[in-house]
C-alpha cells in the first residue's frame, strides 16, 4: 500500500488495519503493529491509549475502505437490476482484488475474530454487517420504486439471503484456497435476481399503468407515507401478497392500510385473509383521508410496535 502525506496516527491505523485482518485480534501483536510501522512503544502510545483503541479505529477504516468500493463500482450503473448485480460482483472482488492484506471481507472477518472475545468488536463488526444488509435493501427498494423488481418480495428476506450466501462463499473461498465457491454463488444468485425478483419488460408495463391510475386518495396519503416519512417506516403502495392487494403496506410493522370508497364502508372490509398471514388491517374511507389527514396518520403511527 502506498502512503502519501498522511500522519502517523492515520499510517498506524492503516498499516494496523492490514495486521488485524492478517492475524486477527488476538493474534496480532504489539510488536507486530511497531514493526510494521517502525515505531516505538511509546510512539503508538501517543496516538492511542492502548490496542483496543487501535483495532476499533483499524474496523472503521476497513469499513470505509469496503462502502468505498461499492459506491465507486454502483455510481456506473444506471438500473437498479444492474446496481444489484454489481454488489454481488463487489462482493466477489473481494476474493479476487483483496481491498486489505489478509484476504476476504474485513467486516465478516472481524466478526468472527471477535465474536465470543472482544464485545467491542463484535458491536462494531455487527453494525458493519447491518450497514451491508441495509444498503442491499435500499438498493432493492429502489428497484421496486422503479418498477423494475417484483413488488412482492420480501426485501428483508433477499437482503439476508444475499449477504450470507456470499459471505458463507467468500469463507469457503479462503479455506479451499480457491474461486470456485464464490463463483457458483455469485451465479447462482444472479440467476435468482433474473428469475425471482426482475419483472419481466411487459409487467414492468402493467406495473407502470399501476401507478398511472392511482386514486386521488391514494395519492393523498402517499404523499404522506412515501419515502420513509411518517416514523421512518418504509410503506409500498399498491403492493401485492398472495392474492391481496394492498392499498399501502409496511413489511417492517407487518400493517396493512385500506381506503374504502362508500359502497365498501357499507359492505365492510375482509381482513380474515390477512390476519391469518399475521397482517394487521387499519381502514380509513376516502373522505376521512381529505378531510381528517392528520386524524388518519396519527391512528396509523399508534399502530406502530415500536414508536
Amino acid at each position: 500500500m502506498e502512503l502519501k502525506e498522511i500522519s502517523t496516527r492515520e499510517r498506524i491505523i492503516q498499516q494496523s488495519a492490514e495486521l488485524f485482518n492478517t492475524y486477527g485480534y488476538h493474534g496480532c501483536s504489539l510488536s507486530h503493529i511497531m514493526e510494521a510501522t517502525k515505531l516505538k512503544k511509546g510512539g503508538i502510545y501517543n496516538h492511542f491509549r492502548n490496542k483496543d483503541e487501535i483495532a476499533v479505529e483499524a474496523f472503521n477504516y476497513n469499513y470505509g475502505r469496503v462502502l468505498k468500493r461499492f459506491r465507486e463500482r454502483l455510481d456506473k450503473d444506471k438500473s437498479s437490476f444492474d446496481k444489484l448485480n454489481s454488489v454481488i460482483d463487489v462482493f466477489v472482488s473481494l476474493i479476487e482484488d483483496p481491498m486489505v492484506k489478509g484476504g476476504g471481507c474485513p467486516i465478516f472477518n472481524t466478526a468472527m475474530d471477535s465474536t465470543n472475545t472482544h464485545p467491542e468488536l463484535k458491536e462494531k463488526a455487527r453494525e458493519g454487517i447491518k450497514g451491508l444488509t441495509k444498503y442491499v435493501k435500499i438498493k432493492l427498494a429502489e428497484g421496486i420504486d422503479a418498477g423494475e423488481f417484483r413488488p412482492d418480495i420480501d426485501i428483508n428476506v433477499v437482503a439476508t439471503l444475499l449477504i450470507a450466501t456470499l459471505e458463507g462463499a467468500i469463507i469457503m473461498s479462503r479455506v479451499n484456497d480457491d474461486y470456485a465457491c464464490i463463483e457458483l454463488a455469485s451465479g447462482y444468485l444472479k440467476n435468482y435476481i433474473r428469475e425471482k425478483i426482475l419483472i419481466s419488460g411487459q409487467e414492468q408495463v402493467l406495473a407502470m399503468n399501476q401507478h398511472m391510475h392511482w386514486t386521488p386518495a391514494q395519492a393523498t396519503l402517499w404523499g404522506f407515507l412515501k419515502e420513509k416519512q411518517l416514523a421512518g417506516r418504509d410503506f409500498r403502495i399498491n403492493y401485492t401478497i398472495g392474492d391481496n392487494t394492498l392499498d399501502f403496506y409496511c413489511a417492517e410493522e407487518r400493517l396493512a392500510v385500506k381506503l374504502m370508497d362508500a359502497r365498501q364502508m357499507h359492505t365492510g372490509v375482509d381482513g380474515d385473509d390477512l390476519i391469518h398471514l399475521g397482517i394487521r388491517l387499519l381502514s380509513f374511507t376516502e373522505i376521512e383521508v381529505f378531510k381528517n389527514t392528520e386524524v388518519v396518520l396519527d391512528e396509523i403511527r399508534t399502530c406502530f410496535m415500536h414508536p
